[in-house]
């Protein structure tokens, strides 16, 4: 059995079978994105086929990997508030990037530039 750790938040010790270290046990971790953002999920994931992104504009189409964004204040932003994987991992990695080098995060897809690389953007 692997090692326990505490978690950082409220003191518990656990343990994690499987996937990357956790910093902080499942009933911590269950905060955001706990059951009632998994209840939303599922019960709006089949209205957001054919609707455009949140963060890029494309059309989000059966067999891409879709997530629910939700809004800069931490509210959900509904059914139409679906957006690719990859466009709202990246997003949350640009606000990340700006916090840790003291700049003001980009807050939608129309201030973030367009990245060549990416298949959901495009350059205007």
């Amino acid at each position: 059995m692997p090692p326990f750790s505490t978690c950082e938040r409220c003191g518990a010790a656990f343990h994690q079978v499987v996937g990357r270290p956790s910093k902080r046990c499942r009933a911590c971790r269950s905060g955001k994105y706990g059951p009632e953002h998994r209840r939303i999920r599922a019960a709006t994931l089949e209205s957001a086929y054919g609707q455009p992104c949140a963060r890029c504009g494309e059309v989000m189409a059966r067999g891409q990997r879709l997530e629910l964004d939700h809004a800069e204040d931490g509210g959900y932003l509904g059914p139409s508030g679906f957006s690719h994987e990859h466009c709202n991992r990246s997003a949350g990695g640009e606000k990340r990037r700006a916090q840790l080098n003291g700049h003001a995060a980009p807050t939608c897809a129309i201030h973030v530039p367009a990245r060549r690389d990416c298949p959901h953007s495009r350059a205007w």
